[in-house]
């Protein structure tokens, strides 16, 4: 009995009925900027056809359009809605850090039967976050989309193509103060209106999407085949980064030796090193071509973490039903202490191992001292090698 086998009761449960997938759409879609295409150009998640491709994707559906796949990739956790998703736990469970590991066992067996053929490695990810509005009175949610393509070939060209997507009010709550506040289009936060997140002082906030921009990966990012603890890594490097858990945890705790050795306090790299293992587990789920092998490694060494919290199902706007696992976000001092200052989760869609969207609830201080919880998110919409090449913009390098 395998592990899929072994979570099988844990996923049995009905799938969510209409109704439920309805509001979730209707959550997302109302959260979600409607950016339009570029003149002359298709969306950046438009589905690509016509061509042999082999795609470890997570959605499984071509999408026409960069607005429907927007909403497509993103949970509804993620939909600036303080109001929490609707959660669908497996009947009669109790140990939620045993039902995570089990979780993460299933996604492992999954993974490692990926395809692994393919000119090219490609991510595609829209990214978003929350901020509040500079009168204080509402939040805004605003988007990024990126793809990278990492050429196999030696002497092949990668590529970065990004789109800013927009932003508009968070939820419908949002949308009713924003027409209070006279509809703007464009919020300036001046005078640093906000202490702390991603928006500076003199930053400007546009409702208006942008266009589609690539460039060739140059510099060291040429012939690179990612990055993992801050560092990028070559395509030999990535292949033989190793492919079981024990290894793994030997060789992520010696990368993460090696770059806190140039922190103050580098005499207490040890309790430095975890922080770094949990964030580099997620960089081979979510972003390295390791073979598949690998990636389950890095969901096996996360099932053995301490902390590790099954949240049950999680439904997104079209009906994607992934699991989600919350788990501790650290930094370090600069004495070296690990201090927890917040959770994270990671939704997964346990049959194929494919990562759904990863999360982070957190703060923005206002100058009052008033704080206001935001929410930002990774939603993965394409992960996996293919043999089609990249849908370049006019507007490129």
């Amino acid at each position: 009995m395998d592990d899929l086998t072994a979570v099988r009761d844990l996923l049995a449960e009905p799938e969510p009925s209409r109704e439920v997938i309805a509001a979730g759409r209707d959550r997302l879609l109302a959260a979600m900027p409607s950016p339009q295409e570029p003149p002359g150009g298709r969306g950046l998640l438009q589905a690509r056809r016509g061509r042999r491709a082999a795609w470890w994707t997570a959605l499984g559906m071509g999408v026409a359009g960069t607005a429907a796949a927007a909403a497509l990739v993103i949970t509804s956790s993620t939909a600036a809605s303080p109001t929490p998703l609707p959660h669908l736990p497996a009947p009669g469970t109790q140990d939620t850090g045993a039902e995570a590991r089990q979780v993460l066992l299933a996604a492992a067996t999954a993974a490692a039967r990926a395809p692994v053929k393919g000119a090219y490695w490609v991510t595609r990810a829209v990214r978003g976050n929350q901020r509040v509005a500079p009168n204080a009175g509402y939040l805004i949610l605003r988007s990024h989309a990126e793809e990278r393509w990492l050429s196999r070939a030696r002497d092949g060209q990668s590529w970065r193509i990004s789109q800013y997507l927009g932003a508009k009010p968070a939820t419908p709550k949002d949308e009713a103060a924003w027409r209070k506040d006279g509809s703007p289009d464009r919020w300036l936060f001046a005078d640093g209106a906000l202490t702390g997140g991603y928006v500076s002082a003199e930053d400007r906030i546009e409702s208006k999407p942008g266009e589609r921009e690539a460039s060739r990966l140059r510099g060291k990012w040429k012939g690179s085949a990612g990055h993992l603890t801050k560092g990028l890594l070559t395509w030999a490097e990535v292949r033989a980064i190793p492919d079981t858990p024990e290894k793994l945890r030997i060789y992520l705790n010696g990368r993460g030796k090696e770059f806190t050795a140039k922190w103050p306090g580098a005499e207490k790299a040890e309790k430095q090193v975890e922080p770094w293992l949990l964030e580099d587990c997620m960089m081979i789920i979510t972003s390295l071509p390791v073979t598949p092998a690998t990636r389950a490694a890095a969901y096996r060494l996360l099932a053995s973490l301490p902390g590790m919290t099954s949240e049950g199902k999680v439904v997104d706007g079209l009906g994607r039903v992934g699991q989600a696992i919350s788990y501790p976000v650290s930094t370090t001092t600069p004495q070296g202490e690990s201090k927890v200052y917040g959770t994270n989760r990671l939704v997964i869609d346990v049959s194929s191992g494919l990562p759904l969207s990863r999360e982070q609830d957190g703060l923005d201080r206002l100058r009052d001292g008033r704080t206001y919880k935001v929410t930002s998110f990774t939603a993965y919409e394409r992960i996996g090698w293919t043999d089609d090449l990249p849908d370049l913009p006019a507007r490129h390098d």
